[in-house]
């Protein structure tokens, strides 16, 4: 919207979009008090609030989303003595959003830690390099092999030693990790091909590099997943949230009632594609949302931040 609101009318437009089940965007410079119209508009329905039926979600870190629930609910709870909150976080980060939404879906949902994504990466990788030292089916393995050659890492010994000492070692598992993590925050699915992103990229050796690397994460990312469900069933990476709660939403695997009464956005400029599909499917169930930003003060593009999504 493009006109020039206080903060009561703001309040009250969202009030309004809310009620009609809508969506909304409020926009301001630096320092005009945009997140606290986030927080006027999720205090203006205590009662969800306290319920843990209205949140804020914000692409920031935890510390800061726990700082800000810590002043909502004292403002919420201020209102009324005697009054309590079965919400302890009502303003949330993605991933946090989107794990509380499973949670009240169904029964044993939990965050996989750091640790075990590491170990199950390597059990990925291990299988890879065992296949080599068995000699078994060679085709299993012709992304990794490719991806040496083209990488310059082809340097003399067996290929069983060279796939041990480039694929196992915890540099390289760790860069796989966050690479699993970017693709997540991308939203880009574990069947997914090159072909939309081709385009982009118009040296022939350039291409030929992104391909290879392309098609080995792809084959790694699933063997991952496929790992962490056989595995640890219910147990979620903690970057896979998002996907598995708009895939869930959409496939209508999560009743009504366990969505919100609506959502306010604060720092919509800092959404990665994740996020913004999640958000999408919960507003095409009914759930309102309000976003407040400004594009030109997004800092997360390295994250995946998208300040342009909103706009298309």
């Amino acid at each position: 919207m493009s006109d020039s609101l206080s903060l009561d009318e703001a309040v009250e437009k969202a009030r309004e979009t809310i009620e009609k089940g809508g969506a909304v965007r409020f926009s301001g410079r630096c320092g005009v008090g945009k997140t606290t119209l986030c927080k006027a508009i999720l205090m203006s329905y205590p009662e969800f609030v306290r319920e843990g039926k209205a949140f804020i979600v914000a692409p920031w870190n935890r510390e800061s989303a726990d700082m800000s629930s810590y002043e909502v609910l004292k403002d919420v709870l201020s209102t009324r003595r005697g009054v309590y909150s079965t919400e302890s976080r009502p303003v949330k980060t993605p991933d946090a959003l989107a794990f509380a939404i499973l949670e009240e879906a169904q029964e044993g949902v939990r965050l996989l830690d750091a640790t075990t994504q590491a170990k199950l990466v390597a059990e990925v990788l291990q299988d890879h390099v065992d296949y080599v030292k068995n000699q078994a089916d060679r085709d299993r393995d012709r992304e990794l092999e490719e991806y040496l050659k083209l990488s310059d890492l082809s340097e003399p010994g067996t290929t069983y030693e060279k796939f041990k000492e480039v694929f196992m070692a915890s540099g390289f598992i760790t860069k796989l990790r966050e690479t699993f993590a970017r693709f997540n925050e991308l939203a880009i699915d574990t069947s997914a091909d090159m072909k939309n992103y081709a385009d982009y990229i118009s040296d022939a050796n350039s291409k030929k590099r992104a391909q290879l690397t392309w098609d080995m994460v792809q084959k790694l990312r699933k063997e991952y997943a496929d790992k962490v469900k056989a595995q640890y069933p219910g147990f979620y990476d903690n970057s896979y949230m998002l996907l598995e709660c708009r895939k869930q939403i959409r496939d209508e695997k999560v009743a009504k009632d366990c969505l919100p009464k609506f959502i306010v956005v604060d720092d919509c400029q800092d959404l990665n594609l994740a996020t913004f599909y999640l958000l999408k499917e919960l507003h095409l169930k009914g759930v309102p949302v309000m976003f407040v930003g400004n594009d030109d003060e997004s800092v997360q593009g390295y994250k995946g931040a998208f300040p342009d999504v909103l706009s298309i």
